[in-house]
């Protein structure tokens, strides 16, 4: 029995206790499913857009209904059990948050009164489902759903629950195709339970205590405020320590700090430097530049594949053994620009702890450089000439192993 039922089971034991002394307790559910694989609220998937109607409704109604007010708020995330135990995780967990943040966008509901289930596979439901069905193998499925779960390696690199497992190979695959069709679309959702309270006679002080309520956040006249909320993602922030393997193969001695600083966006602070040459003063890649960059990633956890917008500016002085060497004028003259970028990044140990970086990035930049003989046995040679030119293309690669670090939760009173 999840900690949600047994929360309902509480509440309506103390409906039966309180309801009569002190007024009416309402349960509402609100539901939202969801494509395969994906976490956004789609209006024209399912019975979407008419959830989110009803949830407009349930808050103008609050506003019309004085003395109503939140006591309770559960919410819970599920994916079907197709995935890894990483992916259905990720799923349930975003599906749950962007319900959250979608009603809490729409009226203000104190923290003390929200819970959160992360269970990720709603196995209660496909059992009760099973139960009451005439799927071959029934008994089978169900013997299955009540053992204890256990993570077992999967495809290289991924844990499974091991029931999921088990089901696939029950009759060939015969059964796990039934589920497929009949049940698992439906336990791609996220669902949130609002309870409210209408006393029977508005309270006055010494009144009755109401369960799970909190009186402090509600108005005087007790209607809940509609205002917006702040983001709710019921995720912890990140910082990055990274360092770029591809600059190191050039001994660029780099690195690079990046901090969330929202679900989907992210701030990146690279910095880069060399002063030697290779073995020889005819041959060099000196350089000191930064490349702040502000990133915008596809997934709410900050992860996968983002792109990026930067400014760039960095001083050089390049040889290549050839028979010019150039350096930025008078050495006072950085190139100056910027440009946009696409990477992935991905957890290489099982905590998450550590992370690799792949990226690359293109951009614009105005260069004004003095182009000199590079002779031996000096390393400054005598000028040529200088150039006034624009650059065009490749600003940017990145191969990085990441080390990351928990920021400060976001939350709290409020």
């Amino acid at each position: 029995m999840t900690i949600l039922k047994l929360r309902y089971i509480f509440l309506l034991l103390s409906a039966v206790c309180v309801t009569s002394l002190h007024g009416e307790i309402a349960r509402d559910e609100f539901r939202a499913d969801f494509r395969v694989n994906t976490a956004v609220i789609d209006t024209t998937f399912a019975d979407n857009a008419a959830s989110v109607e009803k949830i407009i409704a349930f808050i103008e109604s609050l506003n019309h209904s004085p003395g109503t007010r939140i006591t309770d708020v559960s919410f819970r995330g599920s994916a079907s059990p197709e995935g890894s135990y990483e992916i259905n995780s990720r799923l349930s967990h975003e599906r749950m948050t962007a319900l959250e943040s979608l009603i809490r966008n729409r009226v203000d509901i104190p923290d003390s009164i929200i819970t959160h289930d992360e269970s990720y596979i709603a196995w209660d439901y496909l059992r009760d489902r099973v139960e009451n069905s005439t799927l071959p193998y029934r008994d089978e499925v169900i013997a299955i759903i009540d053992e204890q779960p256990r993570l077992v390696t999967g495809n290289p690199g991924t844990l499974i629950d091991n029931r999921i497992l088990k089901l696939k190979h029950l009759d060939g695959q015969n059964v796990w195709n039934d589920l497929l069709r009949t049940y698992f679309p439906e336990m791609r959702n996220a669902i949130a339970v609002i309870i409210t309270y209408t006393p029977a006679e508005p309270l006055q002080a010494g009144d009755g205590y109401v369960p799970g309520a909190d009186l402090s956040d509600v108005t005087p006249s007790g209607i809940i405020d509609v205002a917006p909320a702040p983001d709710v993602t019921g995720r912890v922030p990140k910082l990055y320590l990274k360092t770029n393997f591809a600059e190191w193969a050039l001994a660029i001695v780099n690195i690079a700090v990046e901090a969330d600083i929202a679900r989907h966006w992210s701030f990146s602070l690279p910095i880069a430097w060399s002063s030697w040459d290779y073995f020889s003063c005819r041959l060099k890649f000196r350089t000191l530049n930064i490349q702040p960059e502000m990133r915008y990633w596809f997934r709410g956890d900050n992860n996968g594949v983002f792109i990026g917008a930067h400014f760039g500016l960095g001083s050089y002085n390049v040889a290549t053994n050839g028979d010019y060497r150039i350096q930025d004028h008078d050495g006072t003259t950085p190139a100056i620009g910027g440009g946009l970028s696409i990477g992935y990044r991905l957890p290489v140990s099982r905590d998450g702890r550590w992370r690799m970086e792949f990226s690359v990035g293109a951009g614009i930049y105005r260069l004004h450089y003095d182009k000199f003989f590079n002779t031996r046995p000096t390393s400054s040679g005598l000028l040529d000439y200088s150039v006034h030119k624009t650059y065009r293309g490749i600003d940017g690669v990145s191969v990085s192993i990441i080390r990351t670090f928990d920021l400060k939760k976001r939350g709290g009173a409020r």
